[in-house]
């Protein structure tokens, strides 16, 4: 006694299970990058606290997206938090301005399949962490590093 299928597989119903799969593991990396970002954030803004960010710009600042083939899945919230110690004529857009360079950013590497990009936007980061040996976004950097090589050994 023989088993047989009730249908015969067509290319059309092994391209379309093909398709479903694929799909399936994109969200899971999209999510695997997703999370990574908000972790590097949440370190960044919230657990880092070796410099004085008087207008509150710098960890504006701060933020990430996910991009896929160049077209944006994903950004964070670059919300502009507070400032500390305001002064009249201040300016307070570091949000704005990480949100405006990690667009830069995205469309400078639009051919990528996926792509998680970690900024702080105002232009004296780099500055604070070389001048001052502070932690900025370096840090954050290597946790986003480390928690998505967790995220994605799990994605087979």
């Amino acid at each position: 006694m023989s088993i047989r299928p009730k249908k015969r597989a067509t290319k059309q119903s092994v391209y379309k299970m093909t398709e479903a799969a694929l799909n399936t593991k994109r969200r899971a990396v999209f999510e695997a990058f997703r999370m990574a970002g908000e972790e590097a954030v949440t370190y960044a803004r919230d657990v880092v606290n070796t410099y004085l960010d008087q207008t509150s710009n710098l960890r504006s600042s701060i933020g990430f997206t996910v991009a896929e083939k160049g077209v944006v899945k994903e950004t964070s919230s670059f919300e502009q938090l507070p400032p500390k110690n305001p002064h009249p004529g201040d300016v307070y857009d570091g949000g704005d301005r990480g949100k405006t360079k990690v667009l830069q950013l995205v469309r400078e590497a639009e051919g990528s399949d996926f792509l998680l990009v970690l900024v702080a936007g105002m232009p004296y980061a780099k500055w604070v962490e070389q001048k001052y040996n502070l932690e900025v976004l370096s840090g954050a950097g290597l946790v986003m590093e480390q928690e998505l090589k967790d995220n994605l050994s799990v994605i087979k």
